[in-house]
């Protein structure tokens, strides 16, 4: 059973990183465009690009440290539990503050533009 369980875990590993699907996984950071010529618009235009990387590279970092706080909480036994439950509980609230951040940003740059 474990033969076939290793086996099985092999298979699965090697079609995860032999798929196309992985390579479209940075294709929706938003990219930021150069812009010279300087009037107003262009700056919103730079400004809001700017933003929306920091904020999709803030979003990420945040679910990586929830990930990490479920593998301690897996990992960590009875002590580990209850450190892992306040990594995860910072991570949901950095999440929701980042997407209310997000929120606000949008409208201030929709009023301005």
């Amino acid at each position: 059973m474990k033969k076939l369980l290793v086996n099985a875990s092999a298979v699965l590993a090697g079609f995860m990183i032999s798929s196309p699907l992985v390579a479209y996984a940075q294709s929706t950071l938003p990219e930021i465009e150069p812009r010279l010529d300087g009037d107003e618009e262009t700056i919103i235009l730079v400004i809001e690009n700017v933003v929306n990387w920091m904020f999709a590279l803030a979003g990420a970092l945040a679910v990586a440290y929830l990930i990490w706080g479920g593998i301690q909480y897996i990992t960590g036994g009875t002590k580990g539990a209850e450190a892992a439950k306040g990594t995860i509980i910072n991570a949901i609230i950095g999440i929701v503050v980042i997407v209310l951040a997000y929120v606000i940003v949008q409208a201030v740059v929709g009023m301005l533009t």
